[in-house]
């Protein structure tokens, strides 16, 4: 399912190349479960985006499920990640103008899934993770860490929650909200 041969990585800062990952090799089966695990700075971030085409090794090849996407261009890669590459992320990276379903159904409807099809499946994924009750809830009110991030969301000076108060990690907009900007 997965095979990395002498995967290496490195990044320029200022006059130093920093080398994160170098001749890297593994296999993974399918079906098998892997946890990628170390310190910050290890390369854990840097391995996913390299397996997915996000990002472009220095050497080495990536094949996942039979194609080697290392040698894909960057459309080719794109195309390839969105119909067969999945990421949970550290940050949610969701729309916070769409609510959780719409989010869902977003990427399904970028590969082509439209209409009804892409609603039930979109519906089945938040059954999946324990989340259909809160399909059609902001996404911003998941959890305690999306409000830990609405400074990033809410940008705009006219917001009446963010010109109320300071943003702190444990800020939430007051009940009185209009969510001018906030949703």
């Amino acid at each position: 399912m997965l095979s990395i041969r002498q995967l290496s990585r490195s990044f320029r800062e200022g006059g130093r190349v920093h080398r994160v990952l170098e001749d890297l090799g593994m296999q993974v089966a399918r079906g098998e479960r892997v946890a990628v695990m170390g310190r910050s700075g290890s390369g854990k971030s840097t391995l996913l985006n390299l397996i997915s085409g996000i990002d472009t090794a220095d050497r080495g090849s990536v094949h996942v499920d039979g194609t080697e996407v290392t040698a894909l261009r960057e459309p080719a890669r794109t195309l390839f990640r969105r119909a067969h590459i999945g990421f949970v992320y550290q940050f949610f990276n969701l729309i916070p103008t769409l609510d959780v379903v719409e989010n869902v159904r977003l990427v399904l409807e970028l590969n082509g899934v439209r209409g009804a099809s892409a609603r039930e499946r979109s519906l089945a994924v938040l059954d999946a993770v324990g989340l259909r009750a809160r399909a059609h809830s902001a996404v911003d009110l998941l959890s305690g860490g999306a409000w830990r991030s609405r400074g990033h969301w809410c940008t705009s000076r006219n917001c009446c929650w963010r010109m109320s108060r300071p943003v702190t990690s444990t800020s939430r907009p007051p009940a009185r909200c209009c969510r001018c900007c906030c949703r």
